[in-house]
């Protein structure tokens, strides 16, 4: 549909939230990842970085409002969104954000979590690990501990 017509920053990103809005809505799968880059254009202006940032933040909520109103995915649908890894804490010679200064920025990263399993307007501040994710993610599927003894544990303070 009209997705393919969709251009400018992030646009990649973009129309992989909107193809992934219609893979739940039609084969409803258990888990699906969808990975965005656009990001990466930080490492030449900080600008256009925001911006991507500005139209991918639009596009997740384009994706939480279409699983909103399916009845069937409403009550069994998460959204977990977070970084790789963080942004140096200044801007480089070409006016952009790289990632190696081993600053707080680099190494602190936000979380996002939504559905019916997570604590609804909620801020977690608790110090938390990214190694944590997948267990907690695991946790979603499997009351069983996470299967190889890792070091990670699960997020409980994102949970209802």
């Amino acid at each position: 549909g009209s997705t393919t017509r969709v251009t400018g920053p992030g646009a990649a990103d973009a129309k992989a939230l909107r193809i992934a809005a219609n893979i739940l809505k039609v084969f409803k799968p258990k888990v699906l990842g969808i990975t965005l880059q656009s990001h990466d254009i930080a490492h030449g202006s900080y600008n256009a970085y925001v911006e991507v940032i500005r139209r991918n933040d639009a596009e997740v909520g384009k994706l939480w409002d279409a699983i909103q109103a399916d009845e069937e995915l409403r009550g069994t649908t998460a959204i977990v969104v977070l970084p790789e890894f963080g942004r140096d804490a200044n801007l480089n010679e070409r006016n952009g954000l790289d990632h190696g200064d081993r600053s707080d920025s680099m190494r602190k990263v936000w979380m996002f979590a939504a559905g019916p399993d997570f604590k609804s307007d909620a801020i977690v501040r608790d110090e938390i690990r990214t190694i944590d994710v997948c267990p907690t993610l695991y946790s979603l599927f499997s009351r069983q501990p996470m299967p190889g003894g890792s070091r990670a544990k699960i997020i409980r303070s994102l949970f209802a």
